[in-house]
């Protein structure tokens, strides 16, 4: 819908032949009854029927890196729509029939489903990667930690078992050498009493003997 203003003034049953001329040209109001003469109905850029129907071809979708009037022929053709029912022109691509853009627009409908439910299924189907993957990682870092802490707790068993068994053969040593040092203690004790015995012995003896001798 294209309003036009039949004066500056906005007075009552007042027609401004130059400004509703202007306002005609600058709308496009004679380009659209030249198209409607011709016969079409509908006209739209190259560009933006692309970027609309650009779902409807599989050369098309998702990027299409060509000229768009290009674009356009592959979706069109792939749709199998009569020749005599568009027409190309320099930048525009022309429509005759209202019921061939119905079909294009339910085509439009029916594959923006499609493609809402595979996007669909590959988002779930991201979702559930990720998250498997991040639990995954979360498996594997709970996993590491606790062998960390096995390792651990296995070294301080194995830390505290080598300090109880050195402390039981450094108290095994001492007592060994602590018994040699009384048996040795002993041992000269007992030498010494025996080596006093045989000295008071020998003492008595030459003193008997002396005794003996001077008394004879």
């Amino acid at each position: 819908i294209r309003c036009i203003k039949p004066n500056a003034q906005k007075k009552a049953k007042t027609f401004d032949d130059a400004l509703v001329l202007h306002q005609v040209r600058y709308l496009g109001l004679m380009e659209n009854i030249r198209v409607r003469r011709a016969g079409y109905s509908f006209r739209v850029e190259y560009e933006k029927f692309l970027q609309r129907y650009k779902m409807l071809s599989r050369l098309t979708w998702p990027q299409y890196r060509g000229p768009a009037r290009e674009g356009t022929r592959h979706i069109l053709e792939g749709l199998d729509i009569a020749r005599s029912e568009y027409a190309w022109g320099r930048t525009k691509i022309f429509i005759r029939n209202p019921r061939t853009l119905f079909l294009i627009e339910e085509k439009r409908k029916a594959r923006a489903i499609v493609l809402a439910t595979k996007i669909q299924a590959l988002f779930r189907g991201w979702r559930q990667k990720t998250q498997y993957q991040n639990m995954r990682a979360a498996q594997i870092i709970l996993a590491a930690n606790w062998r960390c802490f096995k390792q651990q707790r296995l070294y301080k068993q194995m830390r505290k078992s080598q300090i109880v068994i050195a402390s039981y053969v450094r108290m095994w040593h001492h007592r060994r050498q602590f018994n040699a040092r009384k048996h040795r203690k002993l041992q000269e004790k007992a030498a010494i009493t025996i080596a006093a015995y045989v000295r008071g012995w020998r003492v008595r003896k030459q003193t008997r003997l002396l005794f003996k001798k001077h008394a004879g």
